[in-house]
């Protein structure tokens, strides 16, 4: 299953209450993001044990630790509890 059926099934399988929410959120989202790298992370680890509420991540940004490390992460990402993360850097122009 592709991402885009992953994040489908995810938004299907949330409460009626929810759902319409967050599928216009999702929607929304693909425009602003429509050539950004769309992420969808089930939550379990490698032994399918939950660890972590599903996310729907869109674009992406490259960390930089302390010690000189990096990895790749969402720039916006939508998780199961209704919380929507943005993360952004400040530039000074």
């Amino acid at each position: 299953m592709n991402i885009q059926e992953q994040i489908k099934t995810y938004i299907a399988s949330i409460p009626d209450t929810k759902r319409s929410d967050i599928d216009a959120l999702h929607k929304r989202l693909l425009r602003v993001f429509p050539k950004g790298k769309l992420w969808f992370l089930d939550g379990k680890d490698d032994n399918g044990k939950v660890v972590t509420n599903p996310n729907i991540g869109y674009g992406h940004m490259t960390i930089k630790y302390a010690d000189g490390k990096t990895c790749l992460s969402p720039l916006i990402r939508w998780t199961k509890i209704n919380k929507l993360v943005l993360y952004s850097k400040l530039v000074r122009v």
